[in-house]
């Protein structure tokens, strides 16, 4: 693991499978998961999917995603997700459990591109309770995001 790229691996695996279940993805959605880490996410999602895309910065993680899932039909990019452009035409869902210092520019980043249908993130409290603020709390952030996307919090994940 790597400070430098903030990265905070979901270990748990009750969590991991909830967060899965509520995302509600549909059996046939293409989904692109973001910082896939240890693949705790990515192993409740391919019970389900099977057109999925891990997104991963960090090529030594890579190197293990490629060995763990060398059975599995699925694709794995080496890119940073804050610049990453979706290409094609079909509607994508996006999952992921977004680094600290980068999430508020992974937000902006697909709330930018065509052809998303869905977007599910595990963030820090702060970032999310600014991103779902009120009215006398709104940030620039809160106002973009509500303005495209309907914004729910799904689950408050304490630290452990």
């Amino acid at each position: 693991m790597k400070k430098i790229l903030g990265q905070n691996f979901l270990i748990n695996d009750s969590i991991a499978k909830k967060i899965v279940e509520l995302a509600n993805f549909c059996q046939d959605d293409e989904i692109i998961e973001i910082g896939p880490g240890n693949g705790s996410l990515t192993d409740h999602l391919l019970i389900y999917h099977n057109k999925l895309t891990l997104l991963e910065i960090d090529f030594n993680l890579i190197k293990k995603l490629k060995i763990k899932y060398r059975n599995y039909n699925l694709k794995i990019i080496n890119e940073d997700a804050r610049f990453f452009k979706i290409t094609g035409d079909k509607d994508r869902s996006i999952i992921g459990n977004l680094p600290y210092y980068a999430s508020n520019k992974i937000i902006r980043n697909f709330l930018n591109q065509k052809n998303i249908k869905k977007m599910i993130f595990t963030i820090q409290k702060e970032v999310g309770q600014q991103i779902t603020a009120s009215d006398g709390k709104k940030s620039f952030l809160s106002f973009l995001v509500q303005s495209i996307a309907d914004v729910k919090e799904l689950l408050i994940i304490k630290p452990t």
